[in-house]
């Protein structure tokens, strides 16, 4: 007769001969391997196990020094099976553990990812949420890359506390390599200049001030603004979308375009934040909202009422149909838990459907620069713009955002002369006789 399968017949174990010799020899094996257990723990203690007291010969095993030693019962294989001997004969309470034994201060096999972990858990309070996942993720992508640099020998040291001028050079030919930005290549490196910053590496610092310009510069400049044509293009484009998606997509760029928000500030925006008495909308996250930034009211136009009031109306309804009664969210998700924001992938990929059927490239960005540049237009003064914007200064505002337009500023100036009186003269006094200098009639 077959030996039985123990898992489709578990009433046989007792009873078969096979199962009944297997399960002997491992109850045996068990209580041998356990009492050398006790006998290595007591001796650990300068103690003596009750086995020890019980049988004061030891019969099963000898426990002498720092070796484990096996009794006559217990011999290990010999001969061809001799190979068995190194693991077989030392219980696991005393087998020493394979690799190399590490340091108290070794950070293990990837020490860049865990200097960018302890890095970001000391910024967990200061940041928000979405601001620490994103540098999280670049600061983990940009692990991943330098490791690769490491195992081709790029990089001579994984450690970027131990990072010197020849590491810091090799990732400067590799951001110029990779054909980046001078805007992303800039990015990039104040993050490993914070991540060497916080793990005491001052290689980068002095890099900087011996030859800064071997470092690259982000040049900003004062992004562009959408004409009114493009701008119509964008608003056609959202209201073809049909569904949920089309109504999130009119209210966003509709929202963005009207009050300049930024694109956090509209996504983490509450319902109860929408004023539709006072017709104003309370940003509670702007940038910066745990350092230095304060909430900030906007006003909502009157072009933008309308669509405000459809949004909602569409919003209710949604919920409805979902079963949901309220929702704390101003952007609500059609599917999943309503209470959660619209992630940033979610915006802009619906961007990136508006932007395919407008046939307008633009960013969240260029709206909120299309909102300052239209007030500006409209003779509404820089301070407030900046206000407005959420700009702890104008110089802000004016370097990277909108400034006066050309052609206004000229108008302005050609009615200011128009307006006064008397044309201001330029004509310079005459030279007296006496005043001539030498030489001259």
């Amino acid at each position: 007769m077959a030996a039985c399968k123990p898992d489709r017949f578990p009433e046989h174990r007792s009873t078969h001969p096979r199962c009944g010799r297997a399960q002997k020899a491992a109850s045996k094996r068990s209580s041998r391997w356990s009492h050398a257990r006790s006998v290595v723990a007591s001796r650990s203690q300068g103690t003596e196990s009750p086995a020890e007291v019980n049988n004061p010969s030891n019969d099963e095993a000898t426990y002498s020094g720092d070796k484990f030693t096996s009794s006559p019962a217990y011999a290990p294989p010999e001969g061809k099976h001799a190979t068995r001997q190194g693991r077989n004969s030392i219980p696991s309470v005393d087998r020493p553990k394979r690799g190399r034994r590490r340091g108290a201060r070794s950070m293990g096999r990837y020490p860049l990812k865990e200097a960018i972990g302890r890095y970001m858990e000391s910024t967990r309070a200061f940041l928000a949420p979405s601001s620490w996942y994103e540098r999280n993720r670049k600061l983990a992508a940009l692990a991943r890359r330098y490791e690769g640099m490491a195992r081709r020998n790029q990089i001579l040291e994984q450690d970027p506390a131990k990072w010197g001028e020849e590491e810091i050079t090799a990732i400067l030919l590799d951001l110029k390599s990779r054909g980046l930005s001078l805007a992303t290549q800039s990015k990039e490196l104040q993050h490993i200049g914070a991540l060497l910053a916080f793990v005491g590496n001052g290689t980068m610092v002095k890099m900087r001030a011996q030859n800064p310009r071997a470092f690259p510069h982000e040049q900003r400049s004062r992004g562009p603004s959408l004409h009114p044509d493009q701008m119509e293009k964008i608003f056609r484009a959202s209201s073809n979308i049909p569904g949920w998606r089309g109504e999130v997509a009119m209210f966003i760029i509709a929202t963005y375009a009207y009050t300049g928000l930024r694109l956090s500030e509209l996504r983490l925006a509450s319902v109860e934040d929408m004023d539709v008495k006072n017709w104003v909308l309370t940003v509670r996250h702007p940038k910066g909202e745990r350092t230095y930034a304060k909430p900030r009211m906007v006003p909502i136009p009157q072009g933008l009422r309308l669509i405000v009031e459809r949004y909602l109306a569409e919003r209710e309804k949604m919920l409805a149909q979902r079963g949901i009664l309220c929702s704390k969210r101003l952007l609500c998700k059609k599917y999943g838990n309503p209470d959660e924001p619209y992630s940033v992938n979610a915006l802009q990929t619906l961007k990136r459907r508006i932007q395919e059927k407008a046939g307008v490239p633009f960013q969240y960005r260029t709206l909120r620069r299309t909102y300052g540049q239209n007030l500006l237009n409209r003779n509404v003064s820089v301070e407030s713009v900046s206000v407005m914007l959420g700009h702890s200064s104008t110089m802000t505002t004016e370097r990277y955002y909108c400034r006066k337009d050309a052609d206004l500023a000229r108008l302005e100036v050609l009615r200011a002369f128009e307006k006064s009186e008397k044309a201001p003269s330029f004509n310079p006094p005459l030279i007296d006789r006496k005043d001539d200098l030498t030489g001259y009639a």
